[in-house]
Parts: C-alpha cells; sequence; structure tokens
C-alpha cells in the first residue's frame, strides 16, 4: 500500500517530525515525503539533521527488504533446470506436439513449475508442500519414466533428470531451518 503525499501535506509540521524521528515505522516513502514537506515549508536542517534522517530512511528500507535463504535460490534454479529439461522433451517427444491437448498440457505443467519456482525464489516456504503433492502425483508416472528409458532412452533420461532435479530441490528445501529467510 502506498503512501500519498497529498495526504502528509495535509498534517502539521509536529505531526510530520513523528516521520523523521529515530526509531519509527512509517515507510521509506513516508520519511522521505515528511522530509521533503517539511523542507518546503521553510523548516532548515542541519547537516547532522540530514546525515541522520538519510540514514533512518536507509535503514527503513533495510528492515523492508526480505533477506532470502541461499537455498531457496538453489532449489528454484533446480526447478527452473528442470523447465528447461522439460521444454527440450516437449520438442523431443513427437507426440505431445502432434495433439492441442499435449501442447495445453505440455504447458501448463511448465508453467506452474515455472510459478513454483518462482515463488521458491522469493522465500515462500509452503510452496515445499505444493511440490512435494506435486512429486508424490508425479510417481504414478514412474512406470512410464521406466518404459521411456526402455522404448526411448533420451525422452527417459531427460524424464529421469526432470524428476532427479525436483526431488533434489524438495529435499533442499525441506532442509532449510524455519527461523531463516
Amino acid at each position: 500500500m502506498g503512501v500519498k503525499k497529498s495526504e502528509l501535506e495535509k498534517l502539521s509540521d509536529k505531526e510530520l517530525e513523528k516521520y523523521i524521528v529515530d526509531g519509527n515505522k512509517f515507510v521509506k516513502e513516508a520519511n522521505i515525503y515528511a522530509y521533503q514537506i517539511l523542507k518546503s515549508r521553510g523548516r532548515e536542517f542541519n547537516e547532522i539533521e540530514t546525515k541522520r534522517i538519510l540514514s533512518l530512511i536507509e535503514d527503513n528500507s533495510k528492515i523492508n527488504e526480505i533477506d532470502i535463504h541461499q537455498e531457496y535460490k538453489r532449489a528454484a534454479a533446480l526447478i527452473y533446470s528442470s523447465v528447461i529439461f522439460g521444454v527440450f522433451n516437449v520438442f523431443l517427444n513427437s507426440e505431445t506436439l502432434k495433439s492441442s491437448v499435449g501442447i495445453i498440457l505440455g504447458l501448463i505443467t511448465l508453467l506452474i513449475f515455472i510459478a513454483i519456482g518462482y515463488l521458491i525464489s522469493k522465500g515462500i516456504d509452503w510452496i515445499k508442500y505444493v511440490l512435494l503433492v506435486l512429486i508424490i502425483l508425479g510417481a504414478i508416472g514412474l512406470p512410464f519414466i521406466i518404459m521411456n528409458l526402455i522404448y526411448d532412452p533420451v525422452n527417459g533420461i531427460v524424464n529421469l533428470v526432470q524428476t532427479i532435479l525436483q526431488i533434489s530441490a524438495l529435499v533442499i528445501l525441506f532442509k532449510i531451518p524455519k527461523t531463516v529467510k
């Protein structure tokens, strides 16, 4: 939710002063607007005050940033790699490209995994359970992967690599400490 400068301009100087004191809980934009409004109203800030206010704005922006654990990024990279293999697999399997249903299902599957990779990269913890359910459902297709390995080894190997990448991402996600993002 954004801060409207016009709303802050309605406040008195005394009320605006609350936005530029140490330890305030206002968002970065509110701090900047309050500083600008006070300056435009003729409030003089000495060099020390200006530095303090600017550092306060920086500190508030750092508080609002989420520090995402490296393992989330690693798991997301594995999921994205799985998607790349999936695209490769779509073009390898000529049956998929022959029917519009196959193309649509392939695209939906790839988009779902892109979305999962994106949510993982943002540090969203609950997505690991969604991935777990999808992998369990995907285990139903394990006989097809084995058949692919026998009858179409390249396609089977690509399917196997995708499965290994997705399981590896899942293992990484469940190893991330709960207190860290």
